[in-house]
């Protein structure tokens, strides 16, 4: 049985689990895809749920995907600290032109890159947070008489292909957010002397 959606409408919703609503995903995917999403009501909502939860944890770590160096973090602070579930509500965030953004608003950046990247995860559930197999890793490595082996190879390149497909569209949401994002200091970017 599904569960219906919880939205975070900027109030500290307990449990929230989606900054926007199926009926406001389906509109966006009609207007800018020329179609709704297709299938199962419970599907679509997982789909959602997943790119919450992305926004929400796992943007920092996976921000080399859009070409970002260094990790990335949102700007300001959870307006109701850890009991908060969804990464909005913040207080003393600000947008790209440097405007402030209300302690109790959901940006429409965050909006907008939800609704992309639900229509991604609902496309290719799991997209977001992909099962790495190691390929051409190398495993073990001897330097006299040079000797070098490998993890056994990807039994296939469609998880790569699949990467690579979505890219445009997960790049076009990361973009959408960069004003609402900072370099995390904790976490500097490689440095090349």
């Amino acid at each position: 049985m599904a569960s219906t959606l919880i939205i975070e409408d900027g109030t500290g919703v307990a449990g929230a689990d989606s900054f926007v609503t199926l009926a406001e995903c389906q509109q966006w995917s009609e207007d800018f895809y020329g179609h709704q999403l297709t299938g199962n009501d419970a599907v679509k909502d997982a789909a959602l749920r997943r790119s919450a939860a992305w926004l929400s944890t796992y943007l920092a770590n996976a921000s080399s995907i859009a070409g970002f160096s260094g990790k990335y973090k949102w700007k300001g602070e959870r307006t109701f600290g850890r009991a908060q579930s969804l990464a909005w509500p913040r207080t003393d965030a600000t947008d790209g032109e440097d405007n402030a953004i209300g302690v109790n608003e959901i940006p429409v950046e965050v909006k907008n890159a939800q609704h992309i990247l639900a229509r991604v995860e609902f496309q290719s559930p799991g997209i977001l947070t992909p099962s790495i197999t190691l390929g051409n890793a190398v495993q073990s490595e001897k330097v006299g008489p040079l000797s070098r082996s490998y993890f056994g190879a990807p039994s296939s390149a469609s998880l790569s292909d699949q990467l690579a497909s979505y890219r445009p569209e997960i790049t076009a949401a990361i973009d959408t957010l960069k004003g609402l994002l900072e370099p995390d200091i904790a976490y500097p970017a490689a440095l090349t002397v």
